[in-house]
């Protein structure tokens, strides 16, 4: 899938909107961010450049991507992001 795919935007949003208000930025970011590893979009550079479009910042996906991997996510050698099962 491809970054550049106007359906990614329309899905991310709608499950952003489906997070509620309720749901922290960080948890919001969580559940975006595996979204599209899952979708395909699986380097940092692709991920922060995604997920700007929807209102997250450089600095706090970077923060995730660091925080939570090996938590919710793998890298790989290539510097490539996955979901952990």
């Amino acid at each position: 899938m491809s970054d550049n795919d106007p359906t990614l935007f329309d899905d991310l949003r709608a499950l952003d909107k489906a997070c509620g208000h309720d749901t922290s930025k960080n948890d919001r970011a969580i559940v975006l961010l595996a979204a599209c590893m899952e979708r395909g979009v699986n380097t940092r550079a692709r991920l922060v450049a995604v997920l700007k479009h929807l209102g997250f910042t450089h600095s706090h996906l970077a923060i995730m991507l660091k925080e939570r991997l090996g938590h919710d996510w793998q890298i790989d050698p290539d510097c490539r992001y996955s979901v952990l099962t």
